[in-house]
């Protein structure tokens, strides 16, 4: 952000730290700060509440690596999932949107992204296992197809106890 500008430091600060998120360039983080301090004091206190919060509350599901509240998720912890379907996907959103659905009853494997050597994300850095029978890739594009490439058998004994008989890896429209 320009240092010449003439708001105060603390709408300037704001500004800078929203332009971290994706898709807020310095224009939209200005005009957010802006909106947020015409804003009630306590709408602005609870959402820094809310966003100090989100790390102290949400954790990396110890099974499946979606986000949960406790050390399982609230799938992996329900006794009428379907424990012998796996689906992988890159990001816990694609669990929700899946979830909404209302169609699939089986387990999941986040990966937490795909694989970029490019960006140092490798098969060693992801949550994702070695490689060899994927139903599907994961999308098109190459990275992702180089993630379905480390996804194995061993993540279903391994993680799921050895009753994984079927590996189901969604595709999305980009």
């Amino acid at each position: 952000l320009d240092m010449r500008s003439i708001l105060p430091r603390a709408v300037r600060d704001l500004a800078q730290e929203l332009t971290r998120l994706p898709g807020i360039g310095p224009k939209t983080a200005l005009r957010l700060s802006i909106h947020l301090l015409r804003q009630p004091y306590p709408i602005v206190a609870n959402l820094a509440n809310t966003l100090k919060n989100l790390h102290a509350n949400v954790r990396t599901c110890t099974q499946c690596f979606n986000l949960a509240e406790q050390e399982q998720c609230f799938i992996c912890r329900d006794a009428n999932r379907e424990r012998t379907v796996l689906c992988v996907v890159e990001d816990p959103l694609d669990v929700e949107a899946i979830e909404k659905t209302g169609a699939y009853t089986g387990l999941y494997h986040v990966l937490g992204g795909v694989l970029s050597p490019l960006e140092g994300i490798t098969a060693s850095t992801s949550s994702a296992l070695e490689a060899k029978d994927v139903r599907r890739p994961l999308e098109t594009c190459m990275m992702r197809r180089a993630s379905a490439v480390v996804i194995s058998p061993s993540l279903l004994t391994s993680a799921f106890s050895g009753r994984g008989t079927e590996v189901e890896v969604p595709t999305r429209k980009p």
